[in-house]
């Protein structure tokens, strides 16, 4: 093979391709693309601009979608259901006093030791549950 030697720089004759290039241009040409340059870099900023206006709105559109989805859910609740939601909660208290109330009697009862003979008898005695529910266990 043969040494080729140092490698050389391309930038001479790049830069004398420019040259040559820009010698091929009179100023009319020069003018009409400075024109042409301008006309493209405003109808540029036109769609940029069209597209930024856009992207804006679909941005307001967005928002307003999610406050939607969000907000009627909310509405829906507080026009619908909370009162039927307040009528079982009042529903449901009344009944917890009531139960409270019955509490309250049976505290006052006697209890089944205090009763007379014949009515321990009616009511059974402890001994008769424990034998029921062992007897239901063996079975």
């Amino acid at each position: 093979m043969a040494d080729l030697g140092k490698p050389r720089s391309a930038f001479p004759f790049i830069f004398a391709i420019l040259l040559w290039r820009m010698d091929m241009y009179t100023d009319d040409d020069l003018s009409d693309l400075v024109n042409e340059n301008l006309r493209l870099t405003r109808e540029n900023n036109k769609l940029l601009r069209k597209m930024h206006r856009a992207q804006v709105w679909a941005t307001i559109f967005k928002v307003l979608w999610l406050a939607v989805l969000i907000g009627v859910p909310i509405w829906f609740y507080l026009s619908y259901v909370e009162p039927y939601m307040q009528q079982v909660m009042t529903t449901y208290n009344e009944m917890q006093a009531q139960v409270d109330g019955l509490k309250e009697i049976e505290s006052k009862l006697p209890s089944k030791d205090d009763l007379p003979g014949w009515a321990q008898g009616f009511f059974g005695s402890d001994t008769d549950v424990e034998n029921s529910t062992s007897t239901s266990q063996v079975n």
